[in-house]
């Protein structure tokens, strides 16, 4: 059947919008490129270059058809239309195991990482005998491609042939990807749920708790975005090549459907990458409350809730620790003040931040409490000691004692708060 000219010219505009989803997805690979610089972005990256030659494909609709069946741009036509709209599935299906890979299965991001360019090209060479043999295939001495009312392609007089080398393979792999995200929503659960368990604090409680509900919100809305991509730019041209097998006759709402979203598939997924970034933007801007981007990225580590800073009992350091004051014992007394010593001054030429704000002194009355020599510019008695921060929230950088011919003390050292 040959379809009417609003068919064509419908289906020439949705290539048409496709072509601007590609240009926008490739606009930002200018712009961004550590967006596309990991296996997700890349494999984004590609699906956009299939979309691209099905839109060229598509965009000339009946042009291959009335070249004749037998000619360049029918066959043409016809391989790119099979071949890439097997390679479209895969990648949403390499997409969704890299995601359970990850979350469910513990598994590194750099393990995958390193065989990136090797899935890319599975995803590309899987289909390739698939479109060989549609090619060789012959149904009552002739070949099952051509005139297939839009494009070349299998024609309808061959309706079993089309699902069997395209709709029935599409459906059975986007089952395989419905399983995969089904297993990565439990891993994810799973690892809330460790979180929970290993939390002893109630701050650590709210912190790790609250942000893995949010990264897991995120993963979902994903996971539902790439679902409905395909089901939006699938069930059309399935439903209007399956009518015909039961009712005989084709239907033109359904036509109008496939003419619509089937060419539609690079503007459908363009929205998909588009919404994906808004959320993931969104996220990081809401995480901003909740705690830092390297606390959020560990407490979203599949690895172990052991793994976690957000959920680990020990309280994190401050981003800037104010150094303790030390307590004095009731029998400390102040000294009196000496007058500067020629290597005081050089070093207070030499350290003009701690010239400005010199360390107290301190003299004990107590024998337990005097140390080796005089002249320490910062002394912590044991009493004082038992109140300092622990070790996590609190770091000294013990400097070198100086050592010079007019320094007579060689126990001087400087305990700096690490920043």
């Amino acid at each position: 059947m040959t379809p009417s000219p609003l068919l064509s010219t419908v289906s020439t505009t949705s290539s048409v919008l496709s072509f601007v989803g590609v240009a926008v997805v490739f606009g930002y690979a200018v712009m961004r490129p550590k967006w596309f610089k990991n296996l997700m972005g890349r494999l984004v990256l590609a699906l956009a270059v299939v979309d691209f030659l099905m839109a060229c494909a598509k965009v000339i609709a009946r042009a291959g058809p009335n070249a004749g069946t037998d000619s360049l741009l029918c066959m043409a036509q016809a391989g790119i239309i099979e071949h890439f709209g097997l390679v479209s599935v895969f990648i949403g299906l390499a997409i969704a195991l890299s995601m359970m890979y990850i979350v469910f299965f513990n598994g590194s991001i750099r393990f995958v990482q390193k065989f990136e360019w090797g899935i890319i090209a599975a995803c590309f060479a899987i289909p390739l005998p698939i479109t060989a043999t549609m090619f060789i295939y012959t149904e009552d001495g002739e070949h099952i491609y051509g005139d297939a009312d839009f494009w070349c392609w299998i024609t309808s007089k061959h309706g079993t042939s089309q699902f069997a080398f395209l709709f029935i393979i599409q459906w059975a792999v986007f089952a395989f990807q419905i399983l995969a995200f089904v297993l990565t929503w439990i891993g994810l659960r799973r690892v809330e749920n460790d979180l929970a368990r290993s939390a002893t604090t109630p701050t650590a409680t709210g912190k790790s708790t609250g942000s893995n509900k949010k990264y897991n919100k995120l993963m979902s809305k994903r996971m539902m975005a790439y679902t409905l991509a395909f089901i939006v730019g699938r069930i059309p041209s399935t439903a209007n090549r399956l009518y015909p097998l039961i009712a005989g006759t084709p239907l033109f709402e359904l036509s109008l459907l496939q003419a619509v979203f089937s060419p539609l598939t690079g503007f459908i997924d363009c929205l998909v990458f588009l919404y994906i970034r808004y959320i993931m933007e969104r996220g990081r801007r809401d995480s901003s409350g909740m705690g830092s981007s390297s606390e959020m990225t560990s407490t979203f580590s599949p690895k172990s809730a052991t793994n976690s800073f957000a959920m680990s009992p020990i309280s994190p350091r401050p981003s800037s620790p104010t150094p303790p004051v030390p307590t004095l014992p009731p029998n400390a007394v102040q000294p009196a003040q000496r007058p500067p010593k020629h290597s005081d001054r050089q070093e207070d030429s030499r350290r003009p931040s701690q010239a400005q704000s010199p360390q107290p002194q301190y003299q004990f009355s107590n024998p337990m409490h005097q140390t080796p020599a005089q002249g320490h510019q910062f002394f912590v008695p044991p009493q004082a000691q038992q109140a300092q921060p622990a070790p996590w929230e609190m770091r000294f950088d013990v400097e070198a004692p100086r050592h010079d011919e007019h320094e007579a003390d060689p126990y001087s050292y400087n305990a700096q708060a690490r920043r």
